[in-house]
């Protein structure tokens, strides 16, 4: 299936969420609180944050805004540090299904 730029930053929310949820099923973790998936966005990427529980946040990973020299609009970037991504190469799209599947885990983008 392929989404809009911003129907597939929907998904890829959603599939965080999810992944959560059949993380703590199999592990037996009833949590009163799940993680919070948010975006904050730059010149060059949206940042996906994690709030845990309100006691910290992390990244989750990084959303191409725009077509580059190395990267497509859409291309999700595993998180090298707080503000920046890894750039060797993307993990998925946004606009593939398959391949947010594949990358995404509730820990970050793989």
């Amino acid at each position: 299936m392929t989404y809009t730029f911003e129907q597939g930053i929907e998904r890829i929310l959603e599939i965080f969420n999810n992944d959560y949820a059949e993380w703590t099923d199999r592990a037996n973790i009833k949590l009163l609180k799940t993680n919070e998936y948010s975006l904050e966005e730059g010149r060059n990427y949206f940042k996906i944050v994690v709030d845990k529980h309100g006691n910290q946040q992390t990244v989750a990973g990084f959303i191409v805004k725009k077509d580059t020299k190395k990267f497509k609009k859409g291309d999700l970037l595993k998180a090298a540090s707080w503000s920046a991504p890894a750039t060797n190469f993307a993990r998925g799209n946004v606009f593939e299904e398959d391949s947010m599947q594949k990358c995404i885990r509730w820990t970050g983008i793989m």
